[in-house]
């Protein structure tokens, strides 16, 4: 269906401001211009670095297994924030979850990734598809329609439209409308899907940067017939879903990389991006900039002076790094979503 294809860019967007949650730039146009200076002085002076990016299989750490059961499906209805969400947006998420046909619980997932470039594309989620393209590794298309809507076309006959129903700093709800068409279908079938991303940004001793998120998708479909046939192949739609989810966590990390080592490799691809707002290839720049200038300041810092810095140390965070045996995370305040720029 639409949404399994959807998922492969679901985790990501932040769009506008649907919910009651407050927008801010995190810096000043003038920070903005300084990093940017600083980054291209940097560049001019010094080589890339040349250390080998690591395997994917090292990339993504399961926190959690996915999980379709029906207690799982219950505790993600329950952290659905359907009371924060606007009457309307509330009722259109509470109408699929009133009928649901399919649920997946997707594998809670720990990855290091810069929160800058985490945030840049979850606001612009049809930048990381126009990479793809560019890349050659996908022909999937996405258009924004407006502050929280764009609509999407796999290039496989399925089609549809996406819409905000929230967003805060640290939750996404999502609807997805669309027809899912093949060659082996007599006519295309119409599908609708929930889908909620939590995520929690981190760090390690050492200062590298890191989020945990985790997402859960309902599904609903038009017939009888439709539901059967899909409960029916299930458990392969369950690992497409659970691959999709790790591939773009892959991508995360691996922009990540290149912004803070290969930022040459970034402008060329963002010379490349067709289907975006032209603004879109300057706020990548200046992205890639204050990833770049942040990892080298961390490492110069050393890791320290990086967690005498870190900010929003909770009392729980201090309490587990006096236990060995939870995981060592420092935890910080989510920073705030950016408002989408329109032209």
């Amino acid at each position: 269906m639409l949404a399994l294809a959807t998922i492969s860019f679901c985790a990501l967007p932040v769009w506008g401001n649907p919910g009651n949650a407050p927008s801010s730039d995190s810096q000043s146009k003038d920070e903005d211009r300084l990093i940017v200076a600083e980054y291209r002085e940097v560049r001019r002076t010094t080589r890339p670095d040349d250390d080998p990016i690591s395997s994917s299989n090292a990339i993504v750490n399961v926190i959690q297994a996915g999980d379709s059961s029906r207690s799982a499906a219950e505790k993600c209805i329950a952290a659905l924030p359907l009371q924060r969400m606007k009457v309307e947006h509330r009722r259109a998420a509470e109408a699929i979850l009133n009928e649901y046909s399919l649920f997946r619980q997707m594998p809670t997932l720990e990855l290091a990734v810069h929160h800058e470039t985490y945030r840049f594309f979850a606001s612009h989620p049809d930048v990381a598809v126009s990479i793809w393209r560019a890349m050659e590794i996908s022909k999937f298309q996405m258009w924004q329609t407006g502050p929280t809507e764009y609509e999407a076309d796999t290039g496989d006959g399925s089609v549809g439209a996406i819409e905000v129903l929230w967003h805060d700093p640290s939750e996404i709800v999502i609807l997805c409308r669309g027809v899912y068409g093949s060659p082996l279908l007599i006519k295309p079938i119409a599908a609708k899907a929930l889908i909620h991303l939590h995520t929690e940004y981190a760090q390690d001793d050492d200062g590298t940067p890191k989020i945990v998120h985790k997402a859960s998708l309902f599904a609903t479909f038009p017939s009888n017939a439709v539901e059967t046939a899909a409960k029916l192949i299930s458990p392969i739609s369950n690992m497409v879903i659970d691959r999709n989810f790790r591939e773009i966590s892959v991508f995360l990390h691996m922009m990540w990389l290149a912004m803070s080592r290969q930022p040459g490799w970034v402008e060329h691809m963002a010379g490349q991006l067709d289907g975006v707002l032209e603004i879109r290839k300057e706020q990548l720049l200046t992205c890639t900039a204050k990833v770049f200038v942040a990892e080298r300041r961390r490492k110069e810092q050393g890791p320290l002076q990086v967690r005498a810095q870190s900010p929003g140390q909770s009392r729980e965070t201090k309490a587990n790094a006096a236990d060995p045996s939870k995981p060592s995370l420092s935890r910080t305040t989510p920073p705030a979503a950016p408002p989408v720029m329109m032209k």
